[in-house]
């Protein structure tokens, strides 16, 4: 029977919770996009953020590397002052050692595990504020959030309604190709993050199965939000084919 969300809950609140290279987060891109009035919070933007800026380090040589390097650490060492409340020169010190794992070519995967494990020591609550910082520069009753990590983080929010994408190992590797990371699944510690997505599995209200390609995601997602009773944008999902 068709359940109208828009009219039970004013805030709707839904997490794409996958296994890694799901492409949850392309879907969570995608609802975004598409569903009218919705706002996306990736939780792991500021990792994600904090990372390519110490990629473009790698960028430069000599004097003009130690100069980025410098403002890099600087940049982020105050970003995550005023943003988490982390003093700016432990927050340094941690970046130096984030800098050496980088010169050291570890995988993507497993320098932004550091750097999540680092940011857990300073402040254990530190991705509750920066979801609620976000939600404060982007206001709305209706958010998709990707990139849940525990229960914990779906209490963030009211009434969380979890859309779990199913994917089977061989797409989850072709995702993993398509992003040209240049990893092996296996860097990702996923042994913590297991049981949070067996419970998403078993608790999920929606599952969207991505092991084809963008069209049929795309087929998936609009009977989703025709079933859930959601407005449709005016955009498209043309801009989002560019993307793995």
């Amino acid at each position: 029977m068709k359940e109208n969300y828009v009219d039970k809950y004013k805030e709707l609140n839904f997490f794409v919770v996958g296994k890694p290279f799901s492409g949850a987060g392309l879907i969570a891109r995608m609802m975004y996009g598409d569903w009218k009035g919705f706002k996306h919070i990736d939780m792991n933007y500021l990792i994600d953020d904090m990372y390519n800026d110490f990629q473009t380090i790698n960028q430069h040589h000599g004097q003009m590397r130690m100069a980025v390097r410098s403002s890099v650490i600087l940049k982020n060492a105050e970003y995550l002052y005023r943003s988490i409340g982390i003093p700016e020169f432990i927050a340094a010190q941690k970046m130096w050692e984030w800098q050496k794992l980088l010169d050291e070519n570890c995988s993507p995967a497993k320098l932004k595990t550091a750097i999540w494990r680092s940011m857990c020591e300073f402040n254990p609550n530190w991705r509750k504020i920066y979801v609620r910082q976000r939600m404060i520069e982007r206001p709305s009753y209706k958010y998709v959030f990707s990139h849940a990590m525990s229960k914990e983080e779906l209490s963030f929010v009211k009434n969380p309604i979890i859309i779990w994408v199913d994917t089977t190992d061989i797409s989850e590797y072709r995702h993993l190709y398509n992003s040209k990371q240049g990893i092996v699944k296996q860097d990702w510690n996923y042994r913590e993050y297991k049981g949070f997505c067996n419970y998403c599995r078993d608790n999920a209200t929606f599952v969207i199965y991505n092991n084809g390609s963008i069209n049929e995601l795309e087929y998936q997602l609009e009977d989703l939000r025709k079933a859930i009773g959601i407005e449709r944008n005016t955009k498209s999902f043309a801009f989002y084919r560019k993307v793995k």
